[in-house]
């Protein structure tokens, strides 16, 4: 929403990224730094909001406990932009089952001060704090 009463319609965005992840001899260190441009943004009342800018980044370090098998991991993410800040960390372990990358089951439990996003996949509602405790089964084929 850009304003009480009115949905976003359109928008043109702008996302410049840079990633950068390393692994090895069953450790793992990841990070991606971002620039986000949403501009021309239109509502549903006809008001138009001329640009949003925000920035942020995500950096995640996991090891193997058990090589190939139980991986613990810790990792956080910011994002800042006109409206505040938003953080959340996490700390969990995932289980690769029937060794093999094709199916796993993670634990996790993050910490969210004022989320800047919403997923249903994830649990996670804009604006939401606390900790959330999850677990998943993830399967691949």
């Amino acid at each position: 929403a850009i304003r009480p009463g009115d949905r976003v319609n359109a928008f043109d965005i702008w996302l410049y990224t840079v990633h950068a992840r390393m692994k090895r001899r069953g450790y793992s260190v990841s990070g991606e730094y971002y620039f986000r441009w949403l501009r021309n943004i239109e509502g549903t009342t006809g008001g138009e909001f001329n640009s949003l800018f925000d920035h942020g980044f995500f950096a995640q370090a996991a090891a193997f406990v058990i090589p190939e098998t139980l991986e613990v991991f810790v990792r956080g993410s910011q994002v800042t932009g006109e409206f505040g800040t938003g953080d959340a960390g996490a700390v969990g372990a995932n289980w690769y089952l029937f060794n093999s990358r094709n199916a796993r089951a993670t634990f996790e439990l993050t910490t969210v001060d004022d989320s800047p996003a919403q997923q249903s996949r994830t649990g996670v509602v804009a604006g939401g704090c606390g900790p959330l405790l999850r677990a998943q089964l993830w399967t691949f084929f």
